[in-house]
């Protein structure tokens, strides 16, 4: 074998490892990329928004303006009429997950979700003795233990913002997201308070809120500043509801 031969047959060697490199560096590069534009530097980080009381979908389609990087959209709604409405606002759009089930602390199917008194079912929830709802008129729903939700649907991590309007069942799925740990999968969280609605005492409210300022999320317990659409509202939706 002449040296000009041995010279050009280890070229030839360089280029095919060369291709062979390029061929897996730059797809991966490609991933990251958009994955940075859709949930953040870390590749295995993804942004989520998870809606518990989704309704006619309005929140989520404002949580699209207000978190345009995010990964996907989870979204829960038990009652038939509106996510009726969410399957024909969000057919097709493969970055939202719909899920006809009341987040809780439990699995169960068959839970009654008694109407609302207001127009278009505003106000549906799973506690009978909440103050604006139809004892006599409900429909038979699944719950989903939130908390298992959690660590079942996204790596740990993930960061996920949660949006809370269950209407009443907020105080149980936080304290167990609280006693179990799964808090910390939360970075961010905007919730709508209903204990004037279904007679939470005032200190079972405060020590709650207390609770999760102590894990860092600038709750105050008020909803003009913590629910989702206020927050927009007063100009504050980027640091209420942070953990720090």
């Amino acid at each position: 074998m002449t040296i000009r031969t041995l010279v050009v047959g280890n070229r030839w060697a360089m280029n095919v490892v060369k291709a062979l490199r390029l061929g897996v560096f730059l797809p991966l590069v490609a991933w990251r990329w958009m994955n940075n534009r859709r949930g953040g530097s870390d590749p295995r980080r993804r942004t989520w928004f998870v809606d518990l009381g989704a309704y006619d979908g309005d929140s989520a389609l404002k949580a699209m303006e207000w978190y345009p990087g995010a990964y996907g959209f989870v979204l829960f709604e038990p009652g038939i009429e509106q996510f009726n409405i969410l399957q024909r606002r969000f057919a097709g759009n493969l970055r939202v997950k719909l899920n006809r089930a009341a987040a809780g602390t439990e699995n169960r199917t068959g839970a009654p979700l008694y109407h609302g008194t207001r127009f278009g079912h505003a106000g549906d929830s799973l506690q009978a003795a909440k103050s604006n709802v139809s004892p006599h008129a409900a429909e038979r729903v699944e719950i989903i233990d939130f908390s298992d939700y959690l660590r079942s649907a996204f790596s740990a991590e993930d960061d996920i913002i949660l949006k809370v309007d269950v209407e009443g069942t907020e105080y149980g799925i936080l304290e167990k997201l609280i006693a179990d740990g799964t808090i910390g999968r939360v970075r961010k969280m905007y919730c709508e308070w209903h204990g004037d609605r279904v007679a939470v005492p005032v200190s079972q409210h405060s020590g709650l809120v207390r609770k999760l300022n102590s894990l860092g999320f600038d709750l105050v317990g008020v909803n003009r500043f913590d629910e989702f659409h206020q927050q927009h509202n007063n100009g504050t939706y980027w640091s209420l509801g942070v953990r720090r």
